[in-house]
């Protein structure tokens, strides 16, 4: 597992930037230390290259709310805040 601190360096993302994703849904929330709402976020080899992967789609010039609808598709609905909007027939 790592910090927040430890995926910003392995990244070259800042804390900031990624407590930011997280705010507006670019990524989902991480797991906590405890389960507790207020606990330290804890990261995992998975969450590192979806976090890796949103960085050089940045790096494109790929617009924030574009990467949002395209990262959600492929994320599992219970870690992710967006509501899909995609329904099956």
């Amino acid at each position: 597992m790592y910090s927040i601190s430890d995926i910003a360096r392995l990244s070259g993302i800042t804390a900031f930037t990624l407590r930011y994703y997280e705010k507006i849904g670019v990524l989902p929330r991480p797991r906590r230390q405890g389960g507790k709402e207020a606990g330290i976020r804890q990261y995992d080899d998975s969450d590192l290259r979806l976090i890796r992967f949103i960085h050089g789609l940045k790096q494109t010039g790929m617009k924030l709310e574009v990467i949002m609808v395209f990262v959600s598709r492929y994320m599992p609905a219970k870690r992710f805040p967006i509501k899909r909007t995609d329904k099956k027939a």
